[in-house]
């Protein structure tokens, strides 16, 4: 998660550029935490392409893929 943290702080310096994650992550790390889960349960299947190692992380912590649960 750092580097995914590290990552977005760059990306949201450079404006014009986009991500999946919300800029107000690069706040600090607790926010950062907060809109990759927010990510993780509204955009799965964005954030699975664009940060894979980062989903991979978030589905571990919540023990579930929430891709197997859209529609």
């Amino acid at each position: 998660m750092k580097r995914e943290y590290e990552k977005l702080c760059q990306i949201c310096q450079h404006r014009g550029r986009r991500s999946v994650l919300d800029c107000y992550g690069a706040t600090n790390r607790a926010e950062f935490f907060a809109v990759a889960t927010e990510s993780f349960f509204e955009d799965a299947n964005r954030l699975s392409s664009e940060c894979p190692e980062l989903f991979q992380e978030m589905m571990g912590f919540y023990q579930q893929d929430p891709r197997q649960q859209m529609i």
